[in-house]
């Protein structure tokens, strides 16, 4: 007989799921109704003479739900003439994999979000306004490592005039 064992850590002292087939089984489908940050698998196959024989554990995990991510601050380097961009994300159960950042003017000529990073795993960048005395507003979306994408978000995180203003920063060395 087969046996497929999915519990929460790898001894298996807390299973979730267990199915028995009465011969080899190759293919299985199951339906979870929560997700699992850390699941792990094995299969126990019993020979008619009755031994065992068991798997090596594997992990997996079920993640349904999508990612959040902000951008969170505009820092305007008047010296120059660009800004600094920065925003963040998170995800109850696996890592963030990547980022789109889109921009847009406000009262421009086209209101529509225009791309400018896809599929970045970097959390700043520096940003040149087309048009330098624009107002221009940004917006993210993550993607988790499991392709759970984040949905749109309808307004804007930030704006380049909530923008903290840098001054030219002269770093002076550090004597002992």
């Amino acid at each position: 007989q087969t046996t497929l064992q999915i519990a929460t850590d790898e001894q298996f002292q807390n299973v979730v799921s267990r199915s028995t087939w009465p011969g080899a089984v190759e293919n299985v489908t199951l339906t979870f109704d929560s997700d699992y940050g850390a699941l792990f698998w094995r299969v126990v196959l019993r020979s008619t003479a009755g031994l065992d024989y068991i798997s090596t554990p594997a992990h997996f995990g079920i993640d349904t739900e999508a990612p959040v991510s902000s951008v969170n601050t505009v820092t305007w380097l008047a010296w120059e003439k660009r800004y600094r961009v920065t925003w963040s994300g998170s995800d109850a159960m696996n890592p963030i994999a990547s980022y789109k950042i889109m921009v847009r003017e406000l009262d421009g000529d086209d209101p529509n979000w225009q791309l400018w990073l896809d599929e970045t795993s970097s959390t700043s960048a520096y940003f040149s306004p087309p048009v330098p005395d624009q107002v221009y507003e940004f917006r993210s979306q993550a993607t988790d490592s499991l392709g759970n994408v984040e949905a749109e978000h309808t307004e804007a995180d930030i704006s380049t005039e909530q923008a903290k203003n840098l001054s030219h920063v002269i770093i002076l060395p550090l004597l002992q």
